[in-house]
């Protein structure tokens, strides 16, 4: 993947007066990984501008993932590895939460920016340049990306997110918003962790989506949160493939419903879930995964705080949707 001509200098790329480039650190989950994080390492060691750390917590791999990335940290020593073994629960958004957290415990000193990675992506040398570059342009973006490709059948498919909603796999975050979000998310952590010893297991009976709280928080506290068209990365894993696809959305309306979505926005996204791939059995299965959870009377749901924040976008984003006309709804998953 590349962009001719997309370089710029990177003096111009920073949001500083100084001409100095910004400081970032990076922070990847994995799990069995092998395939592709290879990958993912090499497009990070050849940007134009060098990360001052990377964190990467592997999440109990039981393939060569140790190997791999056991080698780039040890030739590298601002690569860190942090074995976590594998943690307890089944829902992969509680293991990604809880993965990313003890990667962010793991920064030391001072940094203007923390990028999120997953194990599976590849981007062109001055991805992280150009990204930075939409900060420098935004003093109010909080968290960002660019837009991204993705397998489907035999070729590819461009990824869609709602308006405002940057990608998961790769998003980086100006490291003041990021810090809040953390701070805001603490109590929630606590409740999804549960004391053992020295080590920390996942109480399965709470599921929460670090993708959508850091938004949720970010805007509560002013930031502004967006997808770029440009720059692109390459997702070599399709979204919630790594089991099965049906079994990732339907996980996803789980997950909707414990962040407390509002049932028509829950309903209305799994319906628009009908024309991407699976066909019409994609969308259902999200459709029933949000209404076995609301008929569970056991299940544990986020904080009122939480819930409070989810309903409010909704309400705002169904507003808005009325307003502009089914021609202009905004398309793929929303937060």
């Amino acid at each position: 993947m590349t962009h001719a001509g997309s370089h710029v200098d990177a003096s111009r790329a920073v949001p500083s007066e100084t001409g100095i480039p910004p400081r970032y650190a990076v922070i990847t989950t994995i799990r069995n990984e092998e395939r592709y994080i290879g990958q993912t390492a090499e497009s990070l060691l050849a940007q134009t501008i060098q990360p001052s750390a990377w964190v990467i917590v592997d999440d109990g791999s039981t393939d060569t993932t140790p190997e791999i990335i056991g080698g780039y940290s040890d030739r590298n020593e601002w690569i860190r590895v942090v074995d976590l073994g594998r943690l307890g629960g089944t829902n992969r958004c509680i293991r990604v939460m809880r993965a990313f957290l003890a990667g962010y415990s793991e920064l030391q000193g001072e940094f203007d920016f923390v990028i999120k990675s997953d194990g599976d992506v590849t981007f062109d040398p001055d991805h992280v340049e150009r990204l930075l570059q939409h900060f420098a342009e935004d003093p109010g973006l909080g968290i960002a990306s660019g837009s991204y490709i993705e397998p489907i059948g035999d070729g590819w498919r461009g990824g869609t997110r709602p308006e405002g909603y940057a990608v998961g796999a790769l998003r980086a975050y100006r490291a003041e918003c990021l810090r809040g979000v953390v701070e805001a998310v603490a109590p929630l952590c606590e409740r999804v962790c549960s004391g053992d010893g020295d080590r920390e297991r996942l109480d399965p009976k709470l599921i929460l989506s670090w993708d959508s709280i850091d938004h949720l928080y970010a805007a509560e506290a002013g930031w502004s949160t967006q997808c770029f068209a440009d720059p692109m990365f390459v997702h070599h894993r399709t979204e919630g493939s790594r089991s099965s696809i049906l079994t990732g959305l339907y996980e996803q309306g789980v997950v909707s419903y414990v962040m407390g979505y509002h049932p028509l926005f829950a309903m209305a996204r799994g319906v628009g879930r009908f024309a991407e791939h699976p066909y019409m059995v994609g969308g259902l299965a999200m459709n029933a995964g949000y209404l076995s959870a609301a008929m569970s009377p056991g299940i544990a749901r986020a904080d009122e705080r939480t819930r409070r924040l989810v309903r409010k976008r909704h309400v705002h984003r169904m507003r808005g949707a009325l307003r502009a006309g089914p021609g202009e709804k905004g398309k793929g998953e929303a937060s």
